[in-house]
């Protein structure tokens, strides 16, 4: 498994939505448009500090396309 994956795959356990910035900093950049295209319409939480958040069940369902 790759290591990005598994960095991922360790993130979706949160019991807390997930900073974006944390997934596309481990997403490899030819993923980035995948991400974008997947997560187009779906609900994502406004973290306190202000950062989109992504909920963990989002994550997951990502990380089962690879």
């Amino acid at each position: 498994m790759n290591n990005w994956m598994d960095i991922l795959e360790k993130l979706s356990l949160r019991d807390s939505a997930i900073k974006e910035s944390e997934i596309l900093f481990n997403l490899p950049h030819d993923l980035h448009n995948d991400w974008d295209n997947f997560m187009r319409g779906k609900t994502c939480p406004i973290l306190d500090n202000g950062d989109h958040g992504i909920y963990t069940w989002d994550l997951n369902q990502f990380l089962n396309r690879f």
